[in-house]
């Protein structure tokens, strides 16, 4: 029984300072895709992901966040959703740290933004709000839309696609038709997604939910979060075992998956939604090094 008792002691122990070191640190995660279609000129092409802040500060004016990510020299950063817990004030946080990047920023690098399941907590006119204070400070909101991204006479191509595949203004016009507030769902094909397949096409989509949906329309690498990586990973295997909705091993929870050629990248987030700790589970920022594989042969 003593044994039984010391190894609780133990296991509470480590558990305890396992969420107090998740909660204090950000590791930088590194993944190198390789493509045939990504052009020479973007070879070694650098892209920060950041996902899931939900208002959380690292720091004084969240220096530590922003010094691991400026650390990576990156082309671009991209922002995919939950960057905010969702309420009004929480807005001006996150203008603080954009303003603190910007400040740092001396190469100008631009910065993708696309929505996740709490940005839609917003009512329609601080929504509004929310996008307007996105571009006064230069991020570019990809709303369902896409953007080239051109490097020396080459380009590949980024959509963003908010969360559940909403189009905004069609989920507020619904939420006013209906007078209730519930999640709307937009179909994938709604969206009408045209690609050159001929290019390498990057999409940035807050839930990996639909990867299978989005490989077989020909993207070739999709970025994604919300999955917290599941909270709480278990050691050795290291496997996530909460989803936001509380269901138990997500199938996609942090790290790669392939299907089709195409290469999905969740990341594990960097703060905490409707579970407030990580065990096992350090915040992350993820740092991908595009490779044209004809040059790595």
């Amino acid at each position: 029984m003593n044994i039984i008792v010391t190894l609780i002691i133990v296991l509470f122990v480590i558990c305890i300072i396992s969420i107090i070191i998740c909660h204090n640190s950000i590791s930088v995660n590194k993944y190198y895709i390789e493509n045939n279609k990504i052009p020479s000129d973007f070879d070694n092409f650098k892209i920060v992901h950041l996902s899931d802040l939900h208002s959380r500060v690292f720091g004084k004016d969240n220096y530590k966040l922003i010094a691991k990510l400026l650390e990576e020299n990156p082309n671009i950063i991209v922002m995919t959703g939950d960057m905010v817990n969702g309420r009004y004030k929480d807005i001006d946080g996150l203008e603080r740290l954009i303003k603190e990047i910007n400040k740092v920023n001396k190469k100008h690098i631009p910065i993708y933004y696309i929505m996740g399941n709490r940005e839609f907590t917003y009512n329609k006119e601080d929504y509004i709000k929310f996008i307007k204070m996105l571009e006064k400070n230069n991020i570019i909101v990809l709303d369902n839309k896409k953007d080239e991204i051109i490097l020396k006479g080459s380009s590949i191509t980024i959509f963003g696609i908010n969360y559940n595949n909403r189009v905004s203004e069609d989920y507020y016009n619904q939420l006013k038709a209906k007078s209730i507030k519930k999640e709307i769902n937009n179909d994938i094909s709604s969206l009408n997604i045209k690609l050159d397949k001929d290019k390498y096409n990057i999409l940035l989509s807050h839930s990996p939910d639909d990867f299978i949906e989005y490989s077989n329309i020909g993207f070739d690498l999709i970025l994604t979060g919300h999955m917290h990586g599941g909270v709480i990973r278990v050691p050795i295997l290291d496997k996530g075992v909460l989803s936001p909705q509380v269901k138990l091993f997500p199938k996609y929870d942090k790290g790669l998956y392939e299907n089709n050629r195409a290469i999905m990248c969740v990341s594990a987030g960097i703060g905490y939604g409707t579970i407030p700790f990580r065990l096992f589970n350090k915040p992350e920022i993820v740092s991908i090094t595009l490779k044209n594989d004809r040059l790595h042969t």
